[in-house]
């Protein structure tokens, strides 16, 4: 975080109320920020939710304000926490200075003087004005959660720099972003697999819902894989939350699936130089079916560990762009949890594939790897 030495938090006293609740932000921020006075009434009428606020000052002039549930002890649907950053508003005449970001470090350095605190979790509006590009440079990372309309971002209090922890996965239910719902798919890590809600940002349509339907859209960006033209930094751009991985390699959670292997298409002889996976479990599915080796086929969710790029024997060989969410890596796929109960392919298109593939390999056919 870009830090301003001349930056400090001051308690909000009946000396500086008035000059506190004055500070404003543009009109165009103003739908996804609360104002002070209305954050301090707020505050009052919600003690449970252990608001701690400061003004935020640029040497002794009050610029802005920060509000946070400062460990929350009852259990109540309608909050986050324990740690919850609530509010963070820089007056219109000083931004881009590198004040909220000062501002934030010094939340983040009361936070973690609290020996309980693990994570400090906000949440954010999408649109043209949202903070969530802010929050994303500043080391938080998109739950995947919403929460009253809002993307949840957490930030790692563990670790320097702002930076993330990976996910905590243990399970959970995949629903379709049109509302309707799919046999359950459960996310296994090594710990037990505890029942949870249906995922409430959309997931996949059906066990194999097709090529082009990615199974879970990134909910910083929606599933474009940009912000304001940009590419999204939650996703590197390719519009996907969760990735997915098919073999019929038996792994744990935290296993690294490495390049080095022999390949499942092509000369069998060599060994492939990228790891492949793909955003949508339809892909991942025929991976699994698709993998030479003994055993059955298995799903795993993966996070690539380095650069990632398309894979270019789909994107536009095949497939104009790539909107099958096929991608490649040179450097290894950590394994996050793996899939159950995923429904396969009929044996009718199971045994056109593998027609398919045995008439390339006779053919003398090699994937570009």
């Amino acid at each position: 975080m870009t830090t301003v030495p001349s930056v400090s938090l001051r308690e909000i006293t009946p000396a500086n109320r008035a000059a506190v609740e004055a500070l404003a932000t543009t009109e165009e921020q103003a739908e996804y920020v609360t104002g002070v006075a209305e954050s301090l009434v707020e505050a009052a009428e919600t003690p449970d939710a252990c608001p701690w606020y400061r003004a935020v000052y640029l040497a002794d002039q009050p610029v802005g304000f920060v509000m946070i549930s400062d460990g929350i002890k009852v259990a109540n649907p309608g909050y986050l926490g324990p740690y919850f950053l609530w509010r963070l508003l820089i007056d219109r005449r000083y931004q881009s200075r590198g004040i909220g970001s000062t501002a934030l470090a010094l939340v983040v350095e009361h936070v973690r003087t609290r020996k309980d605190a693990r994570v400090l979790l906000t949440s954010v509006g999408r649109g043209p004005a949202s903070p969530i590009a802010f929050y994303l440079r500043q080391g938080f990372r998109a739950t995947g959660e919403v929460h009253q309309g809002e993307l949840v971002l957490e930030l790692d209090l563990h670790q320097d720099g702002a930076t993330v922890r990976p996910s905590s996965l243990t399970s959970t239910s995949l629903v379709s972003r049109s509302g309707t719902r799919p046999g359950r798919q459960t996310f296994v890590t090594r710990r037990t697999p505890v029942a949870v809600n249906d995922d409430p940002d959309g997931g996949v349509a059906s066990a194999n819902p097709g090529p082009f339907v990615v199974s879970y859209p990134c909910a910083v960006c929606d599933g474009r894989g940009d912000i304001d033209g940009r590419a999204c930094p939650s996703c590197r751009g390719t519009g996907v939350r969760r990735f997915f991985h098919g073999t019929k390699a038996e792994l744990n959670a935290g296993d690294l699936i490495e390049p080095g292997h022999a390949p499942n298409f092509g000369d069998l002889d060599r060994q492939t130089t990228y790891v492949y996976f793909t955003g949508t479990l339809d892909a991942a599915t025929w991976g699994a079916e698709l993998a030479l080796g003994e055993g059955r086929g298995r799903i795993y969710q993966v996070e690539p560990a380095g650069a990632i790029e398309d894979d270019p024997n789909l994107t536009d060989k095949k497939f104009p762009g790539n909107p099958t969410k096929s991608y490649r890596s040179r450097e290894a796929l950590r394994v996050v949890g793996e899939v159950v109960d995923w429904q396969g392919h009929s044996p009718e298109e199971l045994k056109a594939m593998k027609d398919g593939v045995a008439r390339a390999r006779r053919q003398g056919v090699e994937p570009i790897d």
